[in-house]
């Protein structure tokens, strides 16, 4: 029995490393990979540390390319002191995630990624789902999985009024919570 297409995108450190053990499992129990396409959205350069086997056309790192100091005065919701961790990452500050997408270079470069990945993952009637894979303790996933989620929405929305496809696609969002030991505050 076949399945519809699913692009599985997995987001920060935790919905990367979300996104391996779904690989893992789909290679262990011989499922057809080819109904899922994997791919990978973070912030941090880690991403090899998490999924070293996922090919680089299948990621996409998030960089800050106007700087903080402007980052902060643009987005009322960013404050002072708000930047990306020593190696990258956001250090569980969600605001950080956000700005990172809503950072206009960023932002054109994710949109149009993700219209590229939808658009691959139909052809015709064909329906399909897209899941979003992020921890939800407060780092690059649970602050980009609102907008992303938005992004995604609108991309579906646009092949359907343009009448390039009149699949349906659904967006399903599946979030983890950190262990306990592992929050700090």
């Amino acid at each position: 029995m076949a399945t519809n297409p699913v692009l599985v995108i997995g987001v920060g450190e935790a919905g990367v490393r979300m996104l391996k053990n779904f690989s893992d499992v789909i290679e262990k129990e011989n499922v057809d990979k080819s109904d899922f396409k994997l791919f990978a959205i973070d912030t941090a350069e880690d991403v090899d540390n998490n999924f070293p086997s996922l090919s680089n056309d299948r990621k996409l790192i998030l960089k800050n390319p106007m700087g903080w100091d402007e980052m902060v005065n643009k987005y009322e919701y960013l404050k002072p002191g708000d930047e990306p961790g020593s190696q990258g990452g956001v250090t569980r500050n969600r605001p950080v995630a956000r700005g990172l997408v809503d950072d206009s270079e960023n932002f054109s470069v994710l949109y149009n990624r993700l219209e590229s990945e939808v658009s691959d993952l139909v052809v015709g009637d064909e329906a399909a789902d897209i899941w979003i894979l992020n921890s939800l303790g407060g780092g690059t996933g649970s602050g980009m999985q609102p907008i992303l989620s938005a992004m995604l929405y609108d991309v579906v929305r646009e092949l359907d009024t343009a009448g390039a496809r009149s699949a349906k696609i659904l967006i399903h969002g599946i979030g983890t919570i950190p262990k306990l030991d592992d929050i700090q505050g």
